[in-house]
């Protein structure tokens, strides 16, 4: 549930300005660029979900950072916890030094 609640999200990712949610399944997202040279936005929404098991998401067309991925939640081995699994695919916009910088940001997650 706290995962579900995607304006959460920015109070353990820092490289995340703010998630707000558009309605129960969109969302627009604002990430700070490293050197806090300014920030990149994008819109998406989720496209698979399981309650407590996974949530899937892809950008909505024409947002600046095409990108699409999932969260997926295991209970651990000894039942004591909980195992995340994130997988994430994104493009970056352009070229050359925004390209590396948006790089280097989405790395991070």
């Amino acid at each position: 549930d706290f995962w579900r609640n995607l304006e959460n999200l920015p109070l353990f990712m820092s490289h995340l300005k703010s998630v707000r949610q558009l309605g129960e399944k969109r969302s627009h997202w604002e990430a700070k660029l490293p050197g806090n040279v300014g920030t990149v936005s994008w819109e998406a929404e989720i496209v698979n979900e399981d309650p407590g098991k996974v949530i899937g998401w892809k950008s909505i067309v024409g947002s600046d950072i095409d990108n699409a991925g999932k969260v997926e939640f295991m209970d651990s081995d000894d039942g004591k916890g909980t195992v995340i699994q994130a997988v994430i695919s994104y493009l970056p916009p352009t070229g050359g030094y925004l390209k590396s910088k948006i790089a280097g940001l989405l790395s991070k997650v």
